[in-house]
């Protein structure tokens, strides 16, 4: 693979600015079948298990019975917009780059962009790679949790799904850091690389 790494900042920055306008354009599309009234409750809900475990009401397992209780709840009522996020994702992670020579709009900004180790890249590599390195992978577990398996067992995988990602993500981290191509878990998966892309000299 040709092509001089992407720095840290410069995929670290990129990839914040477009998870938060894919967030903002799934918010906005995600309202009509979001219940404001319930999310409200319950946010209010777990503000009421914070303070219960701050003042000692609740032993450890049981504070990680109700907020796990409650994480069922926010995915059963959230499902839609959970969904809706996940498809503006597929776009902006896969089709963009797919169209625009491995580039999101982020990148775009930042003048870097994904390659290939094969030849061009593929829809099968960038959904690979935003399936783990955008988390998308673990979103759709969790609505199939809700969906198909009895609470207990969900209690059982949700402190998985929700440590795996932030464990994968330092991971990766680290590993842009040191390793001298700056590939991420996602950019091995999917055989890419983020690379600088050269200005033209005139």
């Amino acid at each position: 693979m040709k092509g001089e790494k992407a720095s840290f900042m410069s995929r670290i920055c990129a990839f914040f600015l477009d998870m938060l306008i894919v967030s903002l354009i799934a918010s906005l599309l995600a309202t009509p079948f979001v219940s404001k009234e319930k999310m409200e409750s319950l946010n209010e809900d777990y503000e009421k298990i914070v303070e219960k475990i701050q003042t000692q009401e609740l032993n450890l397992h049981e504070y990680t019975v109700e907020v796990a209780n409650l994480r069922y709840e926010v995915i059963r009522v959230n499902g839609m917009g959970t969904i809706i996020n996940i498809l503006i994702g597929m776009f902006w992670f896969v089709l963009m780059p797919l169209y625009l020579g491995g580039q999101t709009l982020g990148k775009k900004i930042l003048k870097i962009k994904m390659i290939s180790d094969k030849d061009d890249l593929t829809a099968n590599q960038l959904l690979v790679r935003s399936m783990i390195g955008n988390s998308f992978l673990f979103d759709l577990l969790g609505i199939l949790e809700v969906l198909l398996f009895p609470k207990y067992i969900f209690y059982y995988c949700h402190w998985i799904l929700l440590f795996v990602p932030y464990i994968l993500m330092f991971v990766s981290v680290i590993m842009v850091l040191v390793s001298k191509d700056g590939r991420a878990i996602h950019d091995y998966l999917g055989h890419t690389k983020v690379v600088k892309i050269k200005e033209m000299k005139i």
